[in-house]
């Protein structure tokens, strides 16, 4: 079995990585970093290990990775690169918000696009989307992050309806805040206690083995998932619009 994982040269994607591969998975591990993923590869053992340094905000990425694995079966995609912006929205850099749009959502699509119907083809395989508890609410003075997110939650569900009949599963993990390198990278402080990536790599891999549409990850997640649901979207909007001046560094 081979597991190709984006973004996989540090926090939940390296993590996820080691996890896989405890489990005896051969791994394509695909990040812009080569030393760090260079260093994820030497941390593993008994399986194959393929690295790919690309940047997928950048569209000829895709096709050079895609190219590069035909005659591969991937059996599980891990849709895990992403990038954050925590600020007030006319006051960011334009071209860092949208290149975070590329790579949220573009990225994910397209990778899910080509090996989705490689996967159909052969009738089986799974691709999992890591997601967000931000997806579940606007997210004023990180509103960009949050609508990639709830972009990647809404595209995941209808996915997994359209391809429920064909043997291939799509999956949606929606973790709260983790201890990684996202939140300093995105400018943000941490609020609470973090997941580590660990905790969230053993997540992905159960939900591997028990597929699901969508699987909220921590019990903030699921409190935030029923607030969003039980009260007035101003209430939730304004909440969260405190919360996140609050976090900006």
């Amino acid at each position: 079995m081979k597991v190709l994982i984006t973004g996989a040269s540090s926090g939940i994607g390296a993590a996820a990585a080691k996890t896989f591969a405890k489990h005896g998975y051969d791994l394509v591990l695909a990040g812009r970093d080569e030393a760090r993923l260079t260093r994820v590869a030497e941390s593993l053992e008994g399986v194959s290990v393929t690295l790919f340094k690309g940047d997928l905000t950048k569209r000829k990425a895709y096709q050079k990775l895609y190219s590069g694995l035909q005659g591969d079966t991937i059996d599980v995609l891990i849709n895990c690169a992403g990038a954050g912006y925590c600020g007030a929205f006319l006051d960011g850099d334009l071209d860092r918000q949208t290149k975070m749009m590329r790579l949220n959502n573009e990225a994910l699509i397209r990778m899910t696009y080509m090996f989705g119907k490689d996967m159909v083809q052969r009738g089986k395989g799974h691709i999992i989307n890591i997601c967000s508890t931000a997806a579940f609410v606007p997210g004023p003075y990180m509103a960009v992050y949050y609508a990639t997110k709830a972009f990647v939650l809404s595209f995941s569900q209808a996915l997994a309806e359209e391809l429920k009949d064909t043997g291939v599963h799509v999956s949606c993990l929606c973790p709260g805040a983790v201890d990684t390198a996202f939140q300093e990278k995105a400018g943000q402080t941490s609020l609470g206690t973090p997941l580590t990536a660990g905790k969230a790599a053993e997540a992905v891999y159960r939900l591997n083995a028990h597929p699901r549409a969508v699987k909220i990850l921590g019990a903030s997640g699921y409190a935030l998932d029923i607030a969003a649901r039980v009260f007035p979207r101003s209430l939730i909007r304004s909440v969260a619009g405190r919360v996140n001046r609050g976090r900006q560094v």
